[in-house]
């Protein structure tokens, strides 16, 4: 059986029509060897999650590090690893210490429920409790995690322009990096700065400069390719894009079109015809985490990378990418 496709549904910013950064269903992983088992968890738990499914304890593992998955449902039936070594293995990634672990058994006898609960889990369960009764006993805890999610994506978002904050975008960084290097696939990061914006902040003053900053961040958040491109503002009047699986050519390619779709937003900036309307600059950086020039080149060398050639741009000209 191939690997089933699990795309990041706690995401920043949630792909949506408000361009607003929001909270998706959150994720159930059912491991299991026990095909009518877990399809009788899978009929209960996909009416109110998004539900995945592992049969093996290094698929269960590299699903869970990869992606953001809420609760892991682990059945003893897995032959590669025993259920508590994974939910140790969980609780002791950085990447994936907050999924909730439950441990299901046909057996009894295959649970040691004191051994689960120092391991992690939240809670065991026997096959013969029905997946409506496992989903009713959980419900008030991952109503909790719903909640705190919804918390936590407060947090994470800038207050004027609904995009991901410069916090959450290094922490979204830092996992897509790690994610990179298991993958041995790369990944970009674009820089976009407004060009003379003081300019403009002093000529039509900061409720009009407010104004220009959500059109230009809605400009350069449509122009990611897919979902799992993330569009946070950096601070000031400076964005960042973080792009997965794009090398420098593709990222090039969407830095072009993000300088073209802020043109067609014709904001006046000034009655110099050489700033007429809004512009942005960018730098572009790529690499792949898993062929670094150095062992000691990080997410972070990649960032200063992109924001040393948005300062070339700008050094160029303006209204450029380098």
């Amino acid at each position: 059986m191939s690997e089933p496709a699990l795309k990041h549904v706690i995401q920043f910013p949630v792909n949506s029509d408000s361009n607003k950064v929001g909270v998706k269903r959150l994720t159930v992983l059912i491991a299991s060897l026990n095909d009518s088992h877990a399809t009788r968890l899978l009929n209960v738990f996909s009416k109110d999650f998004n539900v995945v499914r592992s049969i093996s304890g290094e698929q269960t593992l590299g699903i869970i590090l990869r992606d953001q998955v809420d609760l892991a449902l682990i059945d003893t039936s897995l032959t590669d690893m025993s259920a508590i070594y994974i939910c140790r293995q969980i609780k002791k990634s950085q990447l994936s210490s907050n999924t909730d672990v439950v441990i299901t058994s046909q057996k009894a006898s295959r649970i040691d429920h004191d051994a689960a609960l120092m391991a992690g889990a939240i809670n065991c369960f026997l096959h013969k409790i029905s997946p409506k009764a496992i989903h009713s006993r959980i419900s008030d805890h991952l109503a909790l995690v719903a909640e705190k999610k919804k918390l936590e994506v407060r947090c994470c978002v800038d207050g004027l322009t609904g995009l991901t904050n410069k916090m959450q975008f290094n922490t979204v960084l830092n996992k897509e990096w790690h994610s990179a290097m298991r993958g041995e696939y790369p990944i970009a990061i674009v820089m976009v700065d407004i060009d003379n914006f003081k300019l403009f902040n002093d000529r039509f003053g900061h409720l009009e400069g407010d104004n220009c900053l959500i059109k230009v961040a809605n400009a350069i958040d449509s122009s990611k390719r897919r979902e799992e491109d993330l569009t946070a503002r950096f601070g000031g009047e400076e964005f960042v894009m973080l792009l997965p699986f794009t090398d420098q050519e593709g990222a090039c390619k969407v830095a072009n079109k993000i300088l073209d779709n802020v043109r067609n937003l014709n904001i006046s900036h000034s009655e110099d015809s050489a700033i007429s309307i809004v512009t942005v600059s960018a730098g572009v950086a790529s690499c792949n985490p898993s062929y670094t020039e150095t062992e000691s080149f990080s997410a972070q060398d990649l960032l200063a990378r992109a924001d040393m050639n948005l300062y070339l741009a700008k050094d160029r000209g303006r209204n450029r990418c380098v």
